[in-house]
């Protein structure tokens, strides 16, 4: 099945998809609502999860639509959190 394209000011785009792996103190601090709302905000979809060390984030839509949402997540984490360090990989749709 491929990948249904994206109608941006006229011209058509292929949707495109990110993991974030965040690491630091984000469990128990609200941080996956707060992925929602900003995912939301961008009109993305995708899931959060928990992991061992952190969270795992995957981000599915407009390429530039995706950086600005993992931008405002790295850049403006919800006030109890503490990222230590996070990366970013291409993932799959």
């Amino acid at each position: 099945m491929s990948a249904v394209a994206i109608i941006e000011n006229g011209e058509e785009k292929r949707p495109v998809a990110r993991r974030v792996t965040v690491r630091g103190i984000v469990q128990g601090v609200g941080f996956r609502p707060y992925v929602f709302r900003v995912a939301e905000a961008h009109r993305l979809v995708g899931w959060v999860r928990n992991d061992p060390e952190g969270v795992t984030v995957h981000l599915e839509g407009p390429e530039a639509a995706v950086d600005a949402c993992i931008r405002a997540l790295i850049e403006r984490p919800p006030k109890a959190a503490r990222i230590r360090d996070w990366r970013v990989e291409e993932d799959a749709l």
